[in-house]
């Protein structure tokens, strides 16, 4: 990353740390999140549902998903021959709603 940009990324970090974040999509991320966004999982297009991408090569994306998958089955609680889940959201609203019609019904 060159010079000014690092100084812009310092800058937006120093912001958020000295404020108080009242809109849903703009909270604070944490340590670990970010570092698994910044992992070479991001690098990959994975286009489809696990075990029926339409581009090869998505192996541990898949693995990623359905373990992304199972822990938000068990962290409501909710048995996987019964629900399913879909845990690829475009943004932040529709992760929301996502989350809350799959429980609420």
């Amino acid at each position: 990353i060159d010079p000014q940009q690092y100084q812009i990324i310092q800058n937006e970090k120093l912001r958020q740390k000295r404020s108080l974040e009242l809109i849903a999509s703009e909270n604070f991320t944490s340590l670990s999140v970010l570092q698994c966004l910044s992992s070479c999982l991001h690098n990959k297009y994975s286009e489809g549902l696990p075990g029926q991408r339409y581009y090869g090569g998505n192996e541990f994306i898949d693995e990623m998903e359905l373990l992304c998958q199972k822990r938000l089955l068990e962290g409501f609680n909710l048995s996987s021959d019964i629900w399913g889940c879909n845990v690829q959201p475009l943004s932040g609203s529709p992760a929301n709603i996502m989350a809350y019609t799959g429980v609420v019904g």
